[in-house]
């Protein structure tokens, strides 16, 4: 049996991850900085929200 909390922590961890990383990348862009920054709050929520075992 696969443990769910391990699943679900990995998923937002992937999550918070991608969505972290592709708003910075975005930021660094000024003209995309608008959708850059919903981007990393996006992302630091998923990696805050972290269930913790």
């Amino acid at each position: 049996m696969a443990d769910g909390w391990a699943i679900t922590a990995g998923i937002f961890a992937l999550l918070g991850a991608i969505f972290a990383g592709v708003g910075i990348l975005l930021t660094l862009g000024i003209v995309t900085a608008f959708v850059g920054v919903p981007f990393i709050g996006l992302g630091v929520i998923f990696l805050a929200i972290y269930p913790h075992p």
